[in-house]
């Protein structure tokens, strides 16, 4: 197991970290870096060399990091689901693995979306270099009130990317094509009038890639392509309340090809 370490504590006006950023350490380095108050955290896929999708080597588990609500309601919601291999408890709250068996990239970052939106999990943790809390380790975000992060539940169970794919599967794209009068491709580029084409303001979290979808797709029907195209995705994407990913904006774009 590979781990790495990141200073835990919050105020840092009362206690200043002896190194910055994020490290890798062995696990005798993690105990010592854990007793100076750095969160140690693990990677739960196995890559060569630096933690990068490019050089992953296998993907071990689908997880995903469950931190909204109290903790009683967050188990509620695992148990409604199926049986995770391995459930870690955080100090506030869980994160859940599900053992893979020949995962696929693609798959993985399928089951992973039908994961958040399932169980209402943290849908930044879900990259596949994402690194999650290590257990045995505590949780040292308040020097005073630590918590020691603690496999509570595990399992050999393994799970196919088929049988994932189908008990996360998502529900359909909500679609919202936006009424509107037609316009010439000068009226659509000019930024003053962007409330008034694409109802930006109505784009809001939960379903921002497909609602921003419709309204890229609106502009290429209107026959705006190429560059343009491109500069007006990225930029009414920076005008949601909650920006998009620009590699996802750039992927609902070729997707229209």
């Amino acid at each position: 197991m590979r781990y790495w370490a990141i200073y835990d504590v919050k105020d840092k006006d009362k206690q200043q970290p002896h190194k910055e950023g994020c490290f890798e350490v062995s696990e005798s380095e993690a105990h010592y870096w854990n007793d100076k108050n750095y969160g140690i955290y693990f990677t739960p896929n196995s890559f060569n060399g630096a933690r990068k999708e490019e050089n992953l080597r296998k993907i071990n588990f689908y997880f995903c990091d469950i931190d909204g609500g109290d903790k009683e309601e967050q188990m509620q919601r695992i148990r409604n689901t199926i049986t995770p291999s391995v459930i870690v408890e955080s100090k506030n709250g869980y994160h859940c693995y599900w053992k893979a068996k020949d995962a696929t990239v693609e798959g993985f970052k399928e089951v992973e979306r039908g994961i958040v939106k399932k169980l209402g999990a943290d849908e930044h943790a879900v990259d596949l270099p994402r690194i999650l809390r290590a257990p045995n380790f505590y949780h040292c975000k308040n020097p005073d009130d630590k918590f020691l992060v603690r496999v509570i539940s595990k399992t050999d169970r393994e799970f196919s990317e088929d049988f994932m794919l189908f008990h996360f599967k998502l529900p359909p794209e909500p679609r919202f094509v936006y009424n509107y009068e037609p316009r010439d491709t000068d009226y659509m580029l000019n930024p003053d009038n962007w409330e008034k084409v694409f109802k930006l303001s109505q784009i809001q979290e939960g379903s921002r890639n497909s609602l921003l979808k419709d309204q890229v797709y609106k502009a290429y029907m209107s026959g705006i392509r190429g560059t343009q195209l491109r500069d007006l995705s990225l930029a009414l994407n920076s005008r949601i309340s909650r920006p998009l990913p620009t590699r996802e904006v750039l992927e609902m774009m070729r997707r229209l090809r």
